[in-house]
């Protein structure tokens, strides 16, 4: 009797939370009760059962929302919600993101900030091609977001696709403190914005062969930190382009505006 208890707990909870991740509510109840049935006390059955229930009425309650209020309503209880961290856990989570999907694809273009879009929604569930498509789609109409350019960075530096530096260089000279730098895909860059702040963070990468030195659209304002960065893409074109004077004319400007960032600078071009 014990081993046949063993095999119910195993295999019918088992099956209760792949049919909760799947959102099929009704088939988890089944599995649940049945469990429940023979051992009303057991803890995982009896959570899976609260579990059905909570989502199934608050898919409900998200259908009931009208018009854009019925995503925002729903991702903000993914947001909260305490998902476990087993694998059912995961796909629960990956089934609501992909209902909330759906759910906006009546506004491909929709955007509450600071995190909700379909780029994100695609980030977090690792289709990494989709976040680059839907991401660059609203960066045309938001190109000053520096939290969308850091996601950007993210879905091309993990999805393996270039331009990766290039994204996270533009969000952190755009906008340095929206991005999401706990959350960075890039372990190397994430430690380098934590030892040397967001806004520094452009100048450090480039001397540390992280970032490179993007051209910024010429009607974006300027902060200390891309000021210095421009600086440092003029200096260098012109060292490339065997043009001394221009060299010597950006060096100089450099060390008028940042003369500790003039040192490091001359540093890095002695040792590479």
């Amino acid at each position: 009797m014990q081993f046949n208890l063993f095999q119910l707990d195993m295999l019918a909870v088992g099956k209760g939370y792949q049919c909760l991740a799947a959102l099929d509510f009704v088939a988890a109840r089944e599995h649940f009760a049945r469990v429940l049935a023979v051992l009303p006390e057991h803890h995982d059955a009896g959570q899976g059962m609260v579990d059905a229930g909570f989502w199934e009425e608050l898919l409900a309650k998200a259908a009931e929302q009208t018009g854009e209020e019925a995503p925002v309503f729903l991702w903000e209880r993914i947001s909260i919600f305490p998902f476990v961290e087993a694998a059912w856990g995961h796909d629960l989570r990956k089934s609501l993101l992909r209902r909330l999907l759906t759910m906006l694809d009546d506004w491909p273009d929709f955007y509450r900030p600071p995190d909700l879009c379909r780029g994100y929604l695609y980030l977090q569930l690792g289709e990494y091609r989709a976040v680059a498509t839907a991401l660059r789609r609203l960066l045309a109409r938001q190109p000053e977001n520096g939290r969308l350019w850091g996601y950007l960075g993210d879905a091309l530096w993990s999805g393996r696709q270039g331009g990766a530096a290039e994204a996270y260089a533009r969000a952190l000279l755009t906008a340095p403190h929206q991005v999401a730098a706990d959350k960075l895909h890039n372990a190397e860059l994430a430690e380098l914005i934590r030892e040397h702040g967001p806004e520094m963070a452009p100048v450090q990468g480039f001397l540390a062969g992280l970032l490179p030195l993007p051209e910024l659209p010429k009607n974006q304002p300027r902060s200390p930190a891309a000021q210095i960065c421009e600086l440092l893409r003029r200096a260098e074109q012109a060292r490339h382009a065997g043009d001394h004077e221009q060299t010597i004319t950006a060096r100089r400007h450099l060390r008028e505006l940042a003369p500790e960032t003039l040192r490091d600078y001359l540093t890095w071009l002695k040792n590479n």
